[in-house]
């Protein structure tokens, strides 16, 4: 069975890498095409040189089922999305329709990159997320073997139908609340504390120090409202080495990768 494949937004970092994996030598020979849409073509150069067909979109992120409407709605818009995939089984003439397969994943670990510029002023991993409750980071290059394994399985019907009509929900390994997340830190090298902040500190941070969207912003103070709620209290780890063959990331290996990002500079004091 022939298979093609279209990576949307594949100027994003989760596309791009999806889209890198897909062209490798590891998943390249089970794929018959690979399309790329973007609103960005300059940013996806490198991958119609391996390959890939770019196409232009001209304009028209995973959530969570426990946001709420009225206090994290940006969230809510993804269980929107996964409604209307589901619908398309019902819609006459749509193949893919009864193919899918829903990967709902967490917080990613490298958003905590964002922070990198804070960290390293002030030796502190500063968010807005209390001192009680935790969340479980799953590093996006995790997300990404996952969704590469899935796409490249075949079935009578499209995908494997292992996966074929699964709801696949993934985080880290680890559950850890701020003081852990910094602990864990420390164990790959990286001495740092944690503070909690409050919402217009947070936002301030962001607004700051990153050069990210409004959109991000908004999704990521969201996100720390669900981990004040309590929300975020789970790990959804069991599916991820029966897909890929390997263990997901743990919070101090993610650390150790990002040593040089995160440690803080070190003061240099007068006279020594």
């Amino acid at each position: 069975m022939s298979r093609s494949i279209c990576i949307t937004a594949a100027d994003g970092q989760i596309g791009h890498l999806i889209t890198e994996l897909l062209l490798s030598n590891q998943f390249k020979p089970g794929i018959d095409e690979l399309f790329c849409v973007t609103l960005h073509p300059d940013k996806c150069e490198d991958l119609e040189q391996m390959g890939a067909t770019i196409i232009t979109h001209k304009h028209m992120r995973l959530g969570t089922d426990l946001a709420e409407e009225k206090t994290q709605p940006h969230l809510r818009q993804f269980t929107k999305i996964e409604t209307e995939m589901m619908q398309m089984r019902d819609m006459e003439g749509m193949e893919a329709g009864t193919s899918q397969c829903i990967i709902r994943a967490g917080y990613y670990a490298e958003h905590l990159l964002l922070y990198e510029k804070d960290v390293k002023n002030n030796g502190m991993l500063r968010l807005p997320i209390g001192n009680a409750n935790s969340f479980a980071p799953v590093v996006l290059g995790d997300v990404v073997k996952v969704a590469a394994n899935i796409l490249v399985s075949k079935g009578s019907k499209g995908l494997s139908d292992r996966f074929r009509g699964q709801l696949i929900t993934l985080t880290g390994p680890m559950m850890c609340n701020g003081i852990e997340l910094a602990a864990a830190a420390s164990q790959a090298g990286v001495d740092i504390g944690f503070a909690d902040i409050s919402d217009t500190e947070a936002k301030q941070l962001l607004e700051s120090d990153t050069d990210v969207d409004d959109s991000e912003k908004q999704y990521l103070l969201e996100y720390y409202s669900l981990v004040r709620e309590g929300k975020t209290n789970y790990v959804s780890t069991l599916d991820f080495a029966p897909i890929t063959g390997e263990e997901p990331t743990k919070p101090p290996d993610f650390f150790k990768m990002h040593e040089s990002e995160f440690k803080p500079k070190k003061r240099h004091i007068i006279g020594q």
